[in-house]
């Protein structure tokens, strides 16, 4: 009977990770809580994979983490807290690390789900560290938001635009630095241009700034964060693929 309901949540976990979790999906990792990380001010370890193959069941392939651009052999039958990012939000689940091999030149482990998946009520994204130059434009109170969008090409003619670059960028928000001082709560529209292999994208979205803060070592500069409004789902999944598929190319090299 035990043995019966096993299975049945083995295929429902099944189901759910083929639905979810797919080729691509970034990973995060910590191991669950010794008695020696229990200790006050001790560090628990975060490490960062990347979904393989969902490869049928409660099982998956992911790529061994990286620490420091080395690879981190992580052990077998060692039982850690995973944090899935997917294209459907943030999803919190235990998995066992049952097997570890190479593939060519890739160290690969195969884990195992072995708790129920749950999806994280807060919005989380992955934000993917660049240098990528964009321009942008503060809107005005009376002056109407423009249309976000994805395009293979838009054309700025308006000469308040001011050019920035991008520190960091996720499906939710993005860092930027710029030689103008912005004040919380702004609304700005960003242009962001995106080359990924024969593919040019720009994307235009709205945006609330979060904190605008001056750098401390570079006078006249200062350092936004801004989060995305009113972004449409297919605009948003358009670029989670592109800082997915720019993560991994990146882990190519």
């Amino acid at each position: 009977m035990l043995q019966g309901k096993r299975q049945q949540r083995n295929i429902q976990q099944g189901n759910i990770l083929s639905k979810i979790i797919s080729e691509g999906s970034k990973v995060e990792l910590q191991r669950s809580s010794s008695l020696s990380q229990k200790k006050e001010n001790s560090e628990i370890k975060t490490y960062y994979s990347l979904v393989s193959e969902v490869i049928g069941d409660n099982r998956m392939k992911i790529t061994m983490p990286l620490e420091k651009g080395k690879i981190v052999l992580l052990p077998v039958n060692v039982r850690y807290n995973a944090c899935f990012y997917t294209a459907n939000g943030l999803y919190q689940g235990r998995v066992l690390i049952v097997d570890r091999y190479r593939d060519e030149n890739v160290y690969m482990m195969v884990v195992e789900l072995i708790s129920d998946l749950v999806k994280f009520q807060r919005r989380q994204y992955y934000r993917l560290g660049c240098t990528m130059e964009m321009q942008y434009k503060k809107i005005e109170k009376n002056e109407k938001e423009y249309e976000n969008h994805a395009k293979d090409n838009f054309i700025i003619d308006d000469k308040d635009f001011i050019e920035g670059t991008a520190l960091d960028i996720s499906g939710g928000g993005m860092r930027f630095v710029s030689r103008q001082s912005l004040n919380v709560n702004d609304s700005i529209f960003v242009v962001l241009e995106i080359q990924y292999e024969d593919e040019k994208k720009e994307y235009g979205l709205n945006a609330r700034v979060v904190t605008s803060e001056p750098l401390t070592n570079q006078t006249g500069r200062y350092e936004h964060r801004i989060e995305y409004k009113e972004m449409s789902g297919k605009v948003r999944e358009s670029l989670i693929k592109y800082i997915f598929d720019e993560e991994r190319r990146q882990r190519k090299k």
